[in-house]
């Protein structure tokens, strides 16, 4: 029998299911990514993009990374990957995870390099990988939209670099991050958009 919490969270859900599609604050909707065309083929194991993602994805499961994988982008000297929730009752969307200095030879990321942890510096997958400062604070956040508010759409974005970042703060937040990307360094871009929701009857 769901809880007292279950039932208020899925009773502000329907209060709130016409605040949805965040898009214009989504990252590829702002300047320098909102003038360039998406070019990157982006997949997943976990289907299609616009598919249904797994309850094992969710943060409420097993809280895992959808497995994805890139084409690699010819004179591409690092990747960025950033997955945001577009459908959060919020002003802006909810960043649930970015990684960036991915070496230009790694072309995915799997749930298995997040186990590879190093919280002193910020890295995964051998320290070949850092990432920044989520709203929890976490190395990634799988979906969890509040109950009853409908389908979140979730974008796994990559960037493909000219050139290695640089002013990047240690442990730095989505803004920060996307600062640091100056308009003449985004050499490509590409995205893959899992779906999910929680319904409470």
């Amino acid at each position: 029998m769901p809880t007292f919490g279950e039932r208020f969270e899925a009773y502000l859900g329907y209060l709130l299911s016409s605040q949805k599609g965040r898009d214009a604050g989504l990252m590829t909707h702002l300047p320098p990514f909102d003038k360039i065309k998406p070019t990157i083929n982006v997949s997943s194991e976990i289907g299609a993009s616009g598919c249904s993602m797994p309850k094992q994805c969710a943060m409420d499961g097993d809280n895992e990374w959808p497995g994805l994988t890139w084409e690699k982008v010819p004179d591409a000297q690092e990747y960025i990957v950033v997955a945001e929730d577009a459908d959060v009752p919020i002003p802006n969307p909810i960043a649930h995870g970015f990684f960036y200095g991915i070496p230009a030879e790694v072309t995915s990321i799997q749930h298995a390099d997040l186990k590879e942890i190093d919280t002193t510096k910020h890295t995964i997958k051998n320290g070949s990988i850092k990432y920044g400062k989520t709203m929890l604070k976490t190395v990634y956040e799988g979906p969890k939209p509040v109950y009853n508010h409908g389908p979140h759409r979730y974008y796994y974005t990559v960037v493909a670099l000219k050139q290695p970042l640089e002013n990047v703060p240690e442990y730095p937040s989505k803004t920060q991050l996307v600062k640091a990307v100056n308009e003449d360094n985004v050499l490509a871009w590409g995205e893959w958009i899992g779906v999910y929701e929680r319904k409470l009857e």
